[in-house]
């Protein structure tokens, strides 16, 4: 079994690393091609660099693209040809739909997109996957192991790609930015922002597990944390009063919105 990687930027290491770790299970030797070859050759782990994209893609049985979705046409070329009729092909580019890739690859053969996210580069990654037509549960089982082993992963309808980017592809950034609003206002009021920091993300982790744990739903979830005339409604009002959901919701909508720019190339 040949895992290949078509660009090795952060998303294909961590991903690699998951492979790697889980390589008793999952029985797979790895090769990659990346521009900057160093990318490869400094991977700490079992990663073989092949001279061109066209060598990755004829020795690949599972073949990963991992390039940003502006350089994919003009990469398309370079390695199409190599592409095999029991080929799987496993997509990780934001806003580029299956229809997209098959005419780009000029192929027939299903494409299984997947979204994952940043969490990915410490084993704690949440990954969208698509389960196409035309792949038998067999291959569809090895692509969701493969990110099991990095995480978790949610089999999401292929039509729904782009709107599931706010949910676990950008929230990520989306986090980290509430994260550091929070320690610069606790900085303002005297505390330590690093120390702050620390606090807020065991909060999340925390907060997170009551969400999967608890057995509440999350309006009950809030309402416990809530009393009345208390800080957090203070708080939440204040949110409320400058327009906090419907300015957080307008910038899910235009997440969304840019993935179906880029998918169509813009």
């Amino acid at each position: 079994m040949v895992i290949g990687f078509i660009g090795f930027g952060n998303m294909a290491q961590a991903i690699a690393r998951g492979i790697d770790a889980q390589r008793e299970k999952l029985g797979a030797q790895m090769i990659a091609y990346n521009p900057t070859r160093s990318k490869i050759e400094n991977f700490p782990g079992s990663v073989s660099a092949c001279e061109t994209p066209l060598e990755v893609a004829k020795r690949s049985d599972y073949l990963f693209l991992c390039v940003k979705p502006q350089m994919l046409p003009g990469s398309a070329p370079e390695f199409r040809a190599g592409i095999g009729a029991g080929t799987v092909i496993v997509s990780i580019i934001a806003g580029v739909t299956d229809e997209a890739i098959r005419a780009l690859l000029k192929t027939d053969r299903p494409i299984v997109r997947v979204m994952p996210n940043t969490p990915l580069l410490l084993g704690k990654g949440t990954t969208a996957i698509a389960h196409p037509q035309g792949l038998s549960e067999e291959q569809y089982r090895f692509v969701c192991d493969v990110f099991e082993s990095i995480g978790t992963a949610y089999e999401v309808p292929e039509d729904k790609f782009d709107e599931i980017i706010p949910v676990n592809g950008s929230s990520p950034a989306l986090i980290y930015q509430i994260a550091k609003i929070v320690a610069l206002n606790a900085e303002k009021h005297g505390l330590d922002f690093a120390r702050s920091l620390a606090m807020f993300a065991d909060t999340l982790q925390g907060s997170a597990a009551m969400i999967r744990q608890s057995g509440q739903d999350i309006d009950s979830l809030i309402k416990m944390v809530c009393s009345k005339g208390g800080t957090t409604l203070a708080m939440l009002d204040s949110l409320r009063d400058n327009g906090f959901d419907q300015t957080l919701d307008n910038a899910l909508d235009r997440c969304v919105e840019r993935a179906k720019e880029l998918g169509r190339g813009e």
